[in-house]
């Protein structure tokens, strides 16, 4: 068994990280999941929300949405649409970007705009909410 993990984080336009971690955590699709070393084949949609990876006392966070994992050999390869390192993520764009959402979803009837603005929202929260994390 290693005593690593090896994380690979891709999206359609580049890898956003690969490195070691002792532990991740993602945002699965049935609810937070941790991965240690050791960990069976397993592949899992994401939901929006944070990735962990913890290297020692070291915490590094992502903030993912849109996507799949696959665990296999001690590996983690995340394949997202949007995976972002918390130290990359414009606070201000974040805050502008949910006060757009909310004034589309305060005067709106269910469409598809009021999903995509609903999307838009817990983005936006998630990408606030991981900028305090760091």
């Amino acid at each position: 068994m290693a005593e690593k993990i090896q994380l690979k984080l891709v999206t359609p336009l580049r890898e956003v990280h690969a490195g070691e971690a002792d532990m991740v955590l993602l945002p699965a699709f049935a609810g937070e999941m941790g991965i240690l070393p050791g960990h069976e084949l397993y592949m899992t949609l994401l939901n929006t929300g944070f990735l962990v990876a913890e290297d020692g006392s070291e915490k590094r966070y992502f903030f993912v949405s849109e996507g799949y994992a696959e665990i296999k050999d001690d590996v983690v390869r995340v394949l997202a649409e949007v995976c972002e390192p918390a130290d990359g993520i414009d606070l201000e764009r974040a805050i502008e970007a949910q006060k757009r959402a909310e004034e589309h979803l305060s005067g709106s009837d269910m469409t598809a705009d009021t999903v995509r603005a609903q999307a838009a929202l817990m983005r936006s929260l998630m990408r606030q909410e991981i900028v305090g994390l760091r």
